[in-house]
């Protein structure tokens, strides 16, 4: 639901010298863009992929076809000795569920990210049997065809799974996270970067342009979208999926709650606050003008993005994506959204997520098995 808040709907007047000073820190910016982008493109070129013919995938694939035989026939004949660290549990379980499901969508409108918990008998001794694996294996297939079919859009597609271990054993059950994401929608917003000099937005709650012109989206609206289209890895010319999943979070406010309106939810591996997306080429403080990377105002003061702030935070996030790229992973989703700091009023304050994941290349074309569906019309 959306917060209901008021907003000053009055159209912005022009201050034309702090215009003047947001061109001159837009264009500093814009080299650094332009650096840290050659920086990414070297990195993309040492992400090592793997081929599903060789290796460990020769174990996802014969893993694959098990979890088949226990899903028809209920049993399977297991061979003795059949055990995994935790480590290689994850590890295989992970590859064979994105690699039989999971073929990631370029562009879309939304993230759904469903987390559900599971227990699996863990041996202090031999660790997690094949066959526990495999079940689990089942069971998260099942639960995420679930949400899937459950879920009307025809443009929806299964986009990963991330199964992690989620605490300490209690006796041999080992707690386990599915992290099943989707994407779903058309990403068709009214504008695209670079701004131009119509691009007045307001700073969330889909409240459209400053003068009403347009209802329906907000900046983050517009951020998502073109952060995705310009910044997500692609391949045209193999299928693919991802694994290993890295998340960084960002927002402009110290003590941030860790999610935001708009935004899915997914624990992150790294946070990035206040003092480390401050400006340092911001010579006015506490005007809420390009004072941090991302948006932050406290107050009602400038809660509309002229069309300086909306290439500055574009051009900031775009950069804080490339700047935390993990060494061999490349950038498979972002998130964008907003917050208001309840416990002091008047924080505003978007909110950004990059999630880096280890590409997998599949030799040859192949496409996604369909989720299942229990009990469901697909």
């Amino acid at each position: 639901m959306k917060a209901n808040q008021p907003i000053n709907r009055n159209f912005p007047i022009i201050n034309f010298e702090k215009y003047r000073l947001g061109a001159a820190l837009l264009s500093i910016v814009i080299v650094s863009l332009m650096l840290s982008s050659c920086k990414k493109d070297v990195l993309d070129n040492q992400v090592v992929v793997e081929d599903l013919k060789q290796g460990v995938h020769v174990k996802t694939l014969e893993f694959i076809e098990k979890a088949k035989t226990i899903s028809s026939e209920k049993k399977i004949e297991m061979r003795d000795g059949g055990y995994y660290s935790s480590t290689e549990a994850f590890d295989l379980i992970n590859d064979a569920l994105n690699y039989n499901y999971c073929r990631p969508a370029d562009e879309y409108l939304r993230t759904r990210v469903f987390k559900d918990s599971f227990n699996i008998t863990f041996n202090p001794v031999n660790g997690i049997s094949e066959i526990d694996l495999l079940n689990l294996y089942n069971a998260a297939a099942n639960k995420a065809g679930e949400h899937y079919y459950g879920m009307s859009d025809s443009t929806k597609a299964a986009f990963m799974f991330d199964v992690r271990q989620a605490g300490n054993p209690s006796g041999n059950n080992l707690p386990v996270y599915v992290y099943f994401m989707m994407t779903a929608g058309n990403c068709d917003t009214p504008t695209s970067y670079p701004y131009d000099e119509t691009d007045y937005w307001w700073w969330a709650w889909d409240a459209g342009k400053c003068d009403d012109t347009y209802q329906g989206d907000d900046a983050p609206d517009i951020f998502r979208c073109d952060l995705r289209k310009n910044k997500l890895y692609k391949n045209k010319t193999a299928s693919y999926y991802f694994t290993d999943r890295y998340s960084v979070s960002l927002a402009a406010f110290d003590g941030y709650p860790g999610g935001g309106f708009e935004m899915s939810d997914i624990n992150s591996d790294q946070t990035i606050e206040l003092n480390d997306l401050y400006n340092p080429l911001d010579s006015i403080t506490n005007d809420n003008y390009l004072d941090y990377l991302l948006f932050k105002s406290k107050g009602d003061l400038d809660l509309c993005l002229d069309p300086v702030e909306m290439n500055f935070y574009y051009i900031s996030s775009a950069n804080l994506i490339d700047l935390n790229l993990p060494f061999n992973k490349v950038i498979g989703n972002i998130d964008y959204g907003y917050n208001l700091t309840l416990s002091l009023p008047g924080n505003y304050f978007h909110v950004m997520r990059a999630d880096y994941y280890k590409v997998n290349l599949i030799m040859g074309t192949s496409n996604a098995t369909p989720l299942p569906c229990m009990g469901c019309n697909p």
